[in-house]
């Protein structure tokens, strides 16, 4: 059975969730322009054994838009949200900006594990390519086709027709004022203090961490990652796209579980 639940954010803001299943309590959140039903095709198998919540994003899906699309602001939603649903040390899952944000939610709601799903987190060169194309992703006239451009490179050759179609009508029909909202710090280029805050965040994760990957993040960047994380562990099933969680959904819950095991 599924439960649908709002949740009004401290900045008044509604997010829309639904919950099924019963066990260990366990957050989906998914990417920039997507919603919630990304998650549809393994979100039946992982409630057979855990509590699961899959939210929308603000400004995405059933979720109301905001002013602020703020990293703080959206990690806080996160936390207000299993607060709401009265979730104690939640698994976080996420994919693409929502690896990100449960990346840096981690802490903050005394997560029991963290999966980050094709999110690379040096973001030093999403931001110098976000830079270069500003004046086209603000232009309305353009903004939908240079969107469509970015992500034509993330494509997983191996999505299912339904899955392929629903990525083609997300970036077709994204609302222009959210995607500037959440890419608005990298379209004047890489932050000063990006490097800095990332490593702040990444200080944070005590827990069991996992970066699942379907493209290559970079050289070096596993690497990178363990500097900052030592215990993380990293795979990369290069060629598999962005969407590797959607690629094959069964291998995605069974490497979920083997990493929860």
């Amino acid at each position: 059975m599924v439960t649908n639940g709002t949740t009004t954010t401290s900045d008044g803001t509604t997010i829309a969730w639904d919950r099924r299943g019963s066990g260990s309590p366990m957050l989906l959140v998914h990417g920039i322009t997507d919603n919630r039903r990304s998650w549809d095709l393994m979100v039946d198998d992982l409630a057979a054994d855990h509590d699961v919540i899959t939210m929308d994003l603000r400004g995405h899906g059933e979720s109301a838009k905001a002013d602020d699309y703020s990293l703080v602001r959206m990690v806080t939603d996160i936390a207000e949200v299993c607060a709401d649903a009265e979730v104690e040390a939640p698994v976080l899952v996420g994919h693409s900006l929502g690896g990100l944000l449960v990346t840096a939610a981690g802490g903050a709601v005394g997560a029991r594990a963290v999966m980050n799903v094709d999110q690379g987190l040096e973001l030093t060169a999403m931001s110098e390519t976000v830079a270069t194309l500003a004046d086209q992703l603000r232009d309305p006239a353009t903004f939908h086709a240079t969107l469509g451009m970015i992500f034509s490179a993330m494509e997983s050759p191996g999505l299912d027709d339904a899955s392929a179609a629903a990525f083609t009508d997300a970036v077709a029909t994204a609302d222009q004022d959210v995607v500037l909202g959440v890419w608005g710090p990298m379209l004047d280029g890489p932050a000063p203090d990006v490097d800095a805050q990332v490593d702040a965040v990444l200080a944070t994760l005590t827990m069991p961490y996992l970066s699942w990957h379907g493209m290559d993040p970079g050289p070096g960047y596993e690497a990178w990652l363990r500097e900052r994380v030592p215990h993380a562990q990293f795979e990369l099933l290069d060629g598999e796209g962005h969407f590797v969680h959607q690629v094959d959904p069964a291998r995605f819950t069974a490497r979920l579980r083997a990493f929860l095991a």
